[in-house]
């Protein structure tokens, strides 16, 4: 196993790191709009990034020069709030202002300068998010402190005993998901930022009976809810493996008071084992290849491959959290012949090409391979309970069915921002 510490090795960027970054996620807020406070050549990749993503329209920039950096530049983002706003839509609440990595070296006394904005404009709420890749691997990386500043704007209300909302994920679960179906049938809406049109209807999140944390990034938001607004949560992330999805399914029904009988349990398994056949079928003796670009738990992932009977060539993570490290003993214990490889490593530049025929699972792996047989599966989208099992076999399926280049697949997932 090739690792090192992100603090002391040089990095590999895949032109396949794309999908969702700090900007894209702050944008969840609705009736926001979003100026990012950085040097030139930071502003590039997201300026492009968000042409590609189609959210130019909620983007804005104000660039530093060396004089800004030197002197400070909270009066710059006060002072040029007055212009800013004059070209904003009628209906913008809340302008969320994003710093870059280097105010965590300026240090920028972002609560006095949310505190001015707030006074000399009223009729906007703001709040500040940070963007420092250089936190990567500390306790809060950048996609949980941007979570963190969006859940903040929530104030104490009265709760909704049969609202549920899901934290950390980034896409709302399909109407058909299993889980959403069975707090559906028992009086419970279950709701997630994105299905919110309006800051109001966001602000109503904070009434929630129970948060239910499906991606780790959102943990700590739960924390803070749980803290500030006295909203339980339950940190119950997505799983593939069938003993687990069960078990988490009964904890959520258990916490809502939901009665499931076994029958229930048996049918969903017995489902999801003919998928599982079905592409195993279809692989036919093709190889596997899991990057953690498809997951937020690509150890977990992998061993639940593995012991449904796939074959793993190549596991692809950029990290090792705590969450996982069981998962990866088990694999390196059991399962030996699998290569385990850092997707940030500088090694990775050199690019293995002669494993087209492997079947990938997520785009950075497909792209270290040029893999034609990619699974368009990105951070556990859509894969919450049985349903998300059954639509990683039907990934598996159809990208053996439907093979696809490297080059299609990189404009389907678009750069990060």
């Amino acid at each position: 196993m090739n690792f090192c510490s992100t603090k002391k090795c040089l990095h590999y960027a895949s032109p396949a790191h794309g999908g969702w970054g700090v900007v894209r996620v702050g944008m969840l807020i609705p009736q926001s709009y979003q100026l990012f406070v950085c040097p030139f050549a930071c502003g590039r990749h997201g300026a492009i990034g968000a042409i590609q993503q189609g959210l130019k329209d909620r983007l804005s920039y104000l660039y530093l020069d060396q004089s800004d950096i030197i002197d400070g530049y909270e009066d710059l983002i006060v002072e040029s709030m007055q212009e800013f706003i004059k070209s904003l839509n009628d209906d913008v609440r809340v302008i969320l202002i994003v710093v870059s990595c280097l105010d965590d070296l300026i240090g920028t006394d972002t609560i006095s300068l949310r505190e001015r904005l707030n006074k000399k404009y009223p009729k906007y709420t703001f709040q500040i998010g940070h963007m420092n890749p250089i936190t990567g691997d500390t306790q809060s990386p950048p996609l949980v402190s941007i979570q963190r500043s969006i859940y903040e704007l929530l104030e104490k209300r009265e709760i909704n005993n049969k609202l549920v909302v899901t934290i950390g994920n980034f896409e709302p679960l399909n109407e058909d998901n299993d889980i959403k179906i069975l707090l559906k049938d028992n009086g419970y809406t279950l709701l997630h930022i994105s299905e919110t049109n309006t800051f109001d209807e966001f602000l109503d999140l904070a009434r929630s009976s129970l948060n239910l944390v499906i991606a780790p990034s959102g943990l700590l938001s739960a924390k803070d809810m749980n803290n500030k607004l006295g909203i339980p949560y339950l940190f119950l992330p997505t799983s593939y493996l069938l003993e687990e999805i069960k078990a988490q399914t009964k904890e959520i029904c258990n916490f809502l008071s939901i009665e499931v009988a076994e029958e229930y349990f048996e049918a969903k398994e017995k489902n999801a084992l003919k998928l599982i056949e079905k592409a195993k079928d279809a692989m036919n003796g093709k190889k596997l290849i899991v990057s953690s670009s498809s997951t937020n738990r690509v150890f977990s992932l992998s061993l639940a491959l593995l012991k449904y009977g796939f074959d793993i060539d190549t596991i692809f993570a950029q990290s090792i959290p705590k969450i996982e490290k069981n998962a990866l003993k088990e694999i390196e214990d059991n399962f030996i012949q699998v290569q385990i490889k850092q997707v940030l490593h500088h090694s990775m530049i050199n690019r293995v090409d002669n494993k087209e025929d492997y079947v990938a699972i997520g785009i950075e792996g497909s792209y270290s391979i040029n893999s034609k047989h990619p699974v368009q599966m990105e951070g556990d989208h859509q894969m919450y309970g049985y349903q998300g099992l059954e639509n990683l076999m039907l990934g598996i399926i159809e990208s053996i069915e439907n093979p696809k280049t490297i080059e299609e697949l990189l404009d389907i997932y678009k750069l990060v921002i």
